[in-house]
């Protein structure tokens, strides 16, 4: 599965993936294309399990859903 995000003033990306009745999440790192398009494949079965983004801005972290989910 392809993951993409727009955030073109982020410095790092990090899509977090968990299983809706899981313990902990999978965090994959997220590679910058052009104009801030950030993207991750994922390979394997990933139904039942829910996702968001870890945005950096500024140093700071911040976790966001998809706006287009």
């Amino acid at each position: 599965t392809d993951f993409r995000l727009w955030a073109p003033t982020a410095l790092k990306v990090k899509l977090k993936l968990k299983r809706v009745m899981g313990e902990e999440a999978e965090l994959f790192p997220m590679e910058r294309g052009e104009r801030g398009v950030w993207s991750c494949e994922v390979t394997g079965d990933l139904d039942r399990f829910l996702y968001s983004f870890l945005v950096c801005i500024n140093l700071e972290w911040k976790e966001a859903v998809d706006p287009y989910a």
